[in-house]
């Protein structure tokens, strides 16, 4: 409690405003501050704080002058805005770093899709076609990932499902990935394969692990294709097929391109 300052300081209870000296005790009646200047009056969301000197006053309590919170004792906590701090979904662990995280964060996933699969059906069958020793995208305005953010990994699963067709002299078949509308250099690995001497039409589902990429970074990446003779073509059939029935003459089908988290 306070001992009274000099009368006439203080008009009232609620509504004070002058500054008065006098004696604070502690709840035995000891003495634990005398001559303390204290500014009293009414104010919302004040505590009584002390400078360096001893004196008291209403203020505002600083951040620094509150208890931290830990696992065991209530305080005052950090909310953490570092988004590589928001662990992976994984082995079930407590935590180290000593911040809350907001309620609207966001665990990355391995597996997780990291944009809208795209997909090309055209109405009319379009054939999609590459007949070269160098690498060509298939067609970069429509056989693309779509845009992504690289993962704090680094590293992506790209997957292209599609209905292929060679010319029956082609001696080999290649795919890739690169950059939106470039095709050097190449991103991940390209995949090549000897196709029999045929030209039947072939379901195919293609799979690139991309490594190496910069976490954070915007990638949008174009399907690309190759032959082993330039007079032999490499094609993609693109159709929209959604009859319940085979079609006589029918061939082709959606391709259909995803990014994934690993």
């Amino acid at each position: 409690m306070a001992q009274n300052p000099t009368p006439g300081q203080i008009s009232n209870y609620g509504g004070a405003v002058q500054t008065g000296t006098g004696v604070i005790y502690d709840a035995l009646g000891n003495p634990v501050v005398v001559g303390a200047n204290m500014a009293v009056g009414a104010g919302s969301g004040k505590a009584l704080v002390s400078d360096a000197s001893g004196n008291l006053t209403l203020g505002t309590v600083g951040a620094a002058s509150l208890p931290s919170a830990t696992t065991t004792t209530q305080g005052a906590v950090i909310l953490d805005g570092t988004a590589t701090d928001i662990a992976n979904t994984g082995t079930q662990a407590a935590g180290s770093i000593g911040k809350a995280a907001d309620a609207g964060h966001v665990h990355f996933s391995s597996g997780m899709f990291l944009c809208a699969p795209t997909q090309y059906a055209p109405a009319m069958l379009d054939t999609l076609s590459v007949s070269s020793l160098t690498f060509a995208a298939f067609s970069s305005s429509n056989v693309n990932t779509g845009s992504f953010t690289a993962p704090a990994s680094g590293n992506v699963l790209v997957t292209a499902s599609f209905v292929t067709v060679q010319a029956t002299g082609t001696a080999a078949v290649a795919f890739a990935l690169a950059a939106h509308g470039t095709v050097s250099p190449l991103v991940g690995n390209a995949i090549q394969g000897s196709p029999a001497n045929t030209s039947a039409n072939q379901p195919t589902v293609i799979r690139f692990l991309v490594t190496g990429l910069t976490p954070g970074n915007s990638y949008n990446l174009d399907l690309l294709g190759a032959t082993g003779n330039v007079s032999d073509a490499l094609e993609i059939l693109a159709l929209q097929m959604t009859a319940t029935t085979i079609t006589s003459g029918n061939r082709g089908g959606p391709v259909v391109m995803t990014v994934q988290a690993v």
